[in-house]
């Protein structure tokens, strides 16, 4: 086996509950274990009823599910693109491959078919201290890292992140390269779309993509321990020029007891969460609850592009390409608009957890809880061909004993400005910075004063559009910006996102208007 991983599990994907010879691994800090696998499906374990447990020896799940999609149309208005699902998956472990022969080449095979690669920091910074040693022994999770790939094969030079100390792109450990990780441990997977018949029914994207979950410990911060990250890093290393193209998730949280959840999405903060349907989480099927004053987890979008979160109410029926795509787009599966309370068309399901006036799941005509399942995706973009797009997003947890159904709700809130904040504070890099690509169609502008009273000031483009959108998706505001001052009077109070278009490329920021 090529990837090996210390103090990890791996589990057998059970035969074709995974399909495509997949392979999952769960690992832990010292609040949070989960379970990925190598086939675009997260936070699921095939042996139990959930893969993501808070606390961790709890044997209560918190998540069932994250399932990776991505479609988007070609110049002709095909469909493309590929999807994770818990009984098959569109994807296939490894790199895209520019001959599709290779795939059963068996060189290939060895190296990515069981390959999950898990590692922590303590083991980079042991090498970083000894590789140059007297009889120094490079050891097997960092020799085994996927820095380059066999270019004679047909795959990328550059795979994953890695310190190059000589320059040469080439992953030499014996000479001091390491892995580049974020967070105390990490583990890293590659996919492809490239393989074979998608058994989605979309037609191949051509493209690759590369996860990197991640997780801290620290003793005087529990928000942060239990807080697992990841990063999405999609390439298109095909020769499709897609439009309309979109990245997200199937998301199926099963919070404890699956059977009376609530869902919501919080769009000021860029978050979808579930929480209980009511204040005790009862046991089920022989499987314990979380019990009373229930917890509540969501998914954050860490780069303030969370474009919609759609309700999915025939999870049997969403199987067809198209309805994959609308969903993706922020419109029903039928491809018909998400009508809110008051009967506008919005893309955020639930927006308003305010009890008595939001829309949500337990005011007006309240919902009966149960399984809920939700599709959440990132902006529009454009794909071209060897284009790079960059995600990524944070699975929080927070729960409080005391008060009502949305104190967890509440507590959860605060964790998210936190994660937040810590994320927006560490400036981390891209995959796209380590390869030397240009991420694909989209600006870098910074916006001032946050929160703001009369105006915001907009930096780092001198001309283009600009939309201010609600926190429940509806459009406020709209203009050119001919100077980098936007006033904000005709605007009430709570939180908002300013899109700014100029010559194809976008950029969203979040702010509060005071």
């Amino acid at each position: 086996m090529k990837a090996i991983i210390t103090s990890l599990l791996i589990l057998g994907s059970g035969g074709a509950v995974f399909g495509q010879g997949s392979l999952t691994l769960t690992t832990t800090n010292d609040n949070v274990k989960f379970s990925v696998s190598n086939n675009g499906m997260f936070f699921s374990n095939p042996n139990t009823t959930g893969g993501y447990f808070v606390p961790k020896d709890s044997m209560v799940s918190a998540i069932y599910s994250l399932a990776f999609m991505a479609t988007g149309t070609d110049i002709n208005g095909n469909l493309k693109g590929a999807v994770s699902q818990f009984m098959y998956s569109d994807f296939s472990p490894g790199p895209y491959l520019s001959n599709a022969v290779n795939y059963n080449a068996q060189s290939y095979l060895d190296k990515y078919q069981s390959s999950i690669w898990g590692i922590n920091k303590i083991q980079i910074d042991n090498h970083i201290a000894h590789w140059m040693d007297p009889g120094y022994v490079v050891p097997p999770f960092i020799s085994v890292w996927p820095g380059n790939g066999n270019t004679g094969n047909g795959e990328s030079q550059l795979l994953a992140p890695f310190r190059d100390l000589d320059g040469d792109h080439i992953y030499e450990p014996e000479s001091g390269d390491y892995p580049l990780i974020r967070g105390d441990r990490a583990i890293y997977t590659i996919i492809n779309d490239g393989k074979g018949a998608h058994p989605s029914g979309l037609d191949q994207a051509g493209i690759e993509v590369h996860m990197m979950f991640y997780q801290y410990n620290d003793s005087t911060d529990a928000a942060l321990t239990n807080t697992v990250f990841f990063q999405t890093t999609v390439f298109n290393r095909g020769t499709n020029f897609m439009n309309d193209f979109h990245v997200g998730h199937l998301a199926d949280f099963d919070l404890g007891n699956p059977y009376d959840d609530y869902i919501g999405t919080e769009p000021g903060r860029n978050l979808i969460y579930v929480y209980n349907g009511d204040l005790n989480d009862e046991n089920f099927s022989g499987k314990p609850g979380y019990g009373a004053y229930p917890p509540a987890a969501g998914i954050l979008t860490l780069d303030g592009n969370l474009s919609s979160n759609i309700l999915i109410t025939d999870a049997a029926g969403f199987n067809t390409p198209s309805k994959y795509h609308n969903a993706l787009k922020g419109l029903l599966p039928d491809g018909s608009p998400l009508l809110d309370d008051n009967n506008q068309p919005t893309t955020y399901v639930y927006n308003d957890i305010d009890p008595t006036i939001g829309w949500n799941e337990f005011t007006g005509i309240p919902n009966p809880p149960g399984d809920r399942r939700t599709v959440a995706a990132h902006d529009e973009v454009v794909f071209g061909p060897g284009k790079v797009l960059c995600y990524n997003n944070a699975a929080i947890f927070a729960r409080s004993y005391e008060g009502n159904l949305t104190s967890s709700v509440d507590s959860l809130f605060h964790v998210a400005n936190h994660i937040q904040h810590f994320y927006s504070e560490q400036n981390f890099y891209c995959e796209t910075q380590f390869l030397g690509l240009q991420e694909e169609e989209k600006l870098a502008v910074s916006i001032y004063p946050n929160p703001a009273k009369e105006q915001i000031t907009v930096e780092g483009i001198t001309n283009g559009n600009y939309r201010i959108i609600t926190s429940d998706g509806k459009e406020a505001q709209a203009g050119s910006l001919e100077n980098p001052i936007i006033q904000l009077s005709s605007l009430k109070e709570g939180f908002y996102v300013l899109e700014i278009t100029a010559s194809g490329k976008y950029d969203r920021k979040s702010f509060v208007k005071e």
